[in-house]
């Protein structure tokens, strides 16, 4: 996955976290029409962070490929 893929999924996964977020009703966040989106809020921060681990791999990887050489 290159750069810009992640930036688009990163920038994806933000909006429907906040999206998410604004759908969630925090008098009842476990109830049967909250548990959705809070569902879709979990999901989206591991996109999230898989996705950091991803452009963090890959600027490890640049650095270790540019001391070879």
């Amino acid at each position: 996955m290159n750069k810009i893929t992640s930036y688009v999924l990163l920038g994806i996964a933000v909006v429907l976290l906040g999206f998410n977020l604004f759908i969630i009703d925090y008098s009842d966040v476990f109830g049967k029409e909250t548990r959705g989106s809070l569902f879709g809020a979990i999901a989206n921060l591991c996109v999230i962070l898989v996705v950091f681990i991803n452009l963090t791999s890959q600027k490890i990887k640049e650095k270790v490929k540019g001391s070879k050489d």
